[in-house]
């Protein structure tokens, strides 16, 4: 079997970070969340494009989006602002030259299970499952 060196792996990977401004946090409505949001997207997918073209040209990169800040209100079925927003944005990078495959991991749990709800898209069905967070 082959060995994995993954001190060679760490090596090639490459993290782009963006945080709020703490006005965002302590705003606690949410009426300022989506453009820094959506601010901070563009940023990464822009950065993710530059270093997929620098280092990888012929495979794009894929993307890891970790959000650990998330909107309690909402649908949470895709039809909310942020998540058609978001599904553009992310759309856009893949039908560039050097956008790659993006994956966005969204916190579970901040609310203590209160008013959680969420639905998952599937490229098998046309309609959202609803899932259950207990």
């Amino acid at each position: 079997t082959a060995s994995h060196d993954g001190a060679a792996d760490a090596v090639n990977q490459r993290i782009v970070s963006v945080q709020l401004p703490a006005l965002v946090t302590m705003e606690t409505s949410g009426a300022l969340l989506n453009l820094f949001l959506l601010a901070g997207l563009h940023y990464i997918l822009e950065r993710a494009r530059l270093i997929s073209k620098h280092v990888s040209p012929a495979a794009p990169l894929p993307v890891i989006i970790n959000f650990s800040f998330g909107i309690a209100g909402g649908p949470h079925d895709g039809r909310h602002f942020i998540e058609r927003a978001f599904q553009a944005l992310i759309e856009d990078h893949k039908d560039s030259k050097f956008g790659g495959d993006v994956h966005v991991v969204i916190p579970s749990g901040n609310l203590f299970l209160t008013r959680g709800h969420a639905a998952v898209a599937s490229s098998t069905s046309s309609s959202p499952t609803v899932v259950q967070l207990p």
